[in-house]
């Protein structure tokens, strides 16, 4: 089909050109021919100085290339490139701290990534800590009943083991781009329970059927606009694994040649 399509486009070519005057077909194979050969006067100048090649050394490099690798004082950047796939999240800690063990200063994008990683589990930590505690002391200053506490946490932390387990039944792991959410997911939570408690308490149906009650019905709608909100937000934060992002190398900047 390639052979067929430059066949026909070879004799159309020929073709206008039959029907031109002389001063258009001298244009005309003009253009043609810078078209096709403009860049050929270039390459083969390429081509001649690629095979005059001669030894490459520290006196014949250029400035700017010699000031990437060696500082004034004659220190030189080592560019260090590991033996395993650093893709995957273990191979890239063990570079990282291979490396560091030579030099803590080393730098790179394999270091940043494991620091930014860690710094994002550090923080999600933290606050999903400080959420529990404070909502538990919230919880336990304003409600008159101290074991109604238990009652609204006790769903929360159902569902949490609950979601942890689908997790490893769907295959879809916690990343970093949803992990922190669920600080948030947690309020929210916390939210639903304080509403059903508080039907409870003050207005009991007569048939005792809360998950009869508009109370219910509104915490499960709200629910639904919850999850369908985060759920399509951000195809990130859904589901993936963290396969941290990270160039083959990483640098040590103090080191003397």
């Amino acid at each position: 089909p390639v052979m067929k399509e430059l066949h026909q486009s070879l004799s159309g070519y020929l073709g206008r050109l039959g029907t031109m005057n002389g001063a258009g077909r001298a244009a005309a194979l003009n253009h043609l021919s810078r078209s096709l050969l403009a860049s050929l006067p270039g390459r083969l100048e390429t081509l001649r100085r690629s095979l005059s090649a001669h030894r490459i050394t520290r006196d014949n490099l250029s400035e700017d290339l010699v000031r990437r690798w060696v500082s004034p004082s004659g220190q030189y950047l080592l560019q260090i490139y590991p033996a395993q796939n650093i893709f995957q999240n273990k191979a890239m800690r063990r570079f990282v701290k291979q490396i560091r063990s030579v030099d803590k200063r080393v730098i790179g994008d394999p270091v940043i990534d494991v620091e930014a990683s860690d710094t994002v589990v550090s923080a999600f930590t933290q606050a999903f800590t400080f959420s529990v505690v404070i909502i538990t002391l919230f919880l336990l200053l304003v409600l008159k009943h101290k074991r109604d506490v238990g009652y609204i946490l006790a769903p929360m932390f159902m569902a949490a083991i609950f979601t942890a387990g689908m997790t490893v039944l769907l295959d879809m792991p916690f990343n970093f781009a949803n992990i922190i959410a669920l600080p948030l997911l947690l309020g929210i939570g916390v939210d639903s329970g304080i509403h059903i408690l508080h039907r409870v308490r003050t207005s009991m149906p007569e048939h005792n059927n809360i998950l009869a009650t508009s109370s219910a019905r509104a915490i499960i709608v709200s629910a639904a606009t919850t999850i369908g909100g985060i759920g399509s937000s951000n195809p990130g934060t859904r589901c993936g694994r963290w396969s941290g992002r990270a160039r083959i190398g990483a640098t040590l900047p103090s080191w003397r040649g």
